[in-house]
C-alpha cells in the first residue's frame, strides 16, 4: 500500500501520521510500458524492461508527493561504511564497479532489507515513477540509477536514495 499525504492545515501530529501513511496503488494506476517515454523505456524489450511497471501521470504525482514526505521522515543512522556507498570510491573498471554496487545493493536484503521479489517504487520526477522487483533493481541498477532517484517498498520500511554519485539506505527506526 502507498497513499498520498494529507492536504490542508497540518499539526505536528498530522505530520507524524503523514510520514507513516502509505500510497495505495491499484492496477488502474499503471500504464503499458509502451507509454513510458522516460529514457525511451517504452521502445525497449527484454530484461529488465519487461519487468518495469510504469505509473500513469496522476499516480506518479502521488508518488512524487510521497517521496517529499518520506524525505522529511526520520530514518536510522547509517553504520559507518554499511548503508552508504560513494561510487567514486569503488576501484576498478566499469564491470567491476557494476558488480560491486549490485553486491552492495543485494546485501541490503541480508540486513532485514527488501526481499528479492519485493516490488519497489522508483521515483524520478513529478510525473515519472515505476515499480520494479528489488532483484531486478539490484541486477540492473545502472539502468535505474543513471540519474538521481528515490526507491522504497510499499511497506515504507526503508528508503534508498541515489544522488548521482552515491547511494544511501535508511530504515525506519
Amino acid at each position: 500500500m502507498i497513499a498520498a499525504p494529507s492536504r490542508g492545515r497540518t499539526s505536528g501530529r498530522d505530520m507524524i501520521a503523514a510520514t507513516r501513511m502509505a500510497i495505495e496503488l491499484t492496477e488502474k494506476d499503471f500504464v503499458p510500458l509502451e507509454q513510458c517515454q522516460f529514457q525511451h523505456w517504452g521502445e525497449r524489450t527484454g530484461a529488465p524492461f519487461d519487468r518495469i511497471r510504469p505509473l500513469g501521470d496522476a499516480a506518479a504525482e502521488r508518488v512524487w508527493a510521497r517521496a517529499a514526505a518520506l524525505s522529511s521522515a526520520t530514518w536510522s543512522e547509517a553504520a559507518p561504511g554499511g548503508d552508504e556507498i560513494d561510487l567514486g570510491s569503488v576501484d576498478g573498471d566499469e564491470k567491476t564497479v557494476k558488480r560491486h554496487v549490485a553486491a552492495w545493493l543485494r546485501r541490503r536484503e541480508a540486513s532485514d532489507g527488501p526481499g528479492p521479489d519485493q516490488p519497489v517504487i522508483l521515483c524520478y520526477q513529478p510525473r515519472v515513477a515505476v515499480v520494479v522487483p528489488w532483484a531486478i533493481v539490484c541486477e540492473h541498477w545502472l539502468i535505474f540509477f543513471w540519474t538521481p532517484a528515490c526507491a522504497w517498498p510499499t511497506s515504507e520500511q526503508w528508503v534508498l536514495v541515489h544522488d548521482g554519485d552515491r547511494f544511501a539506505f535508511g530504515r525506519r527506526p
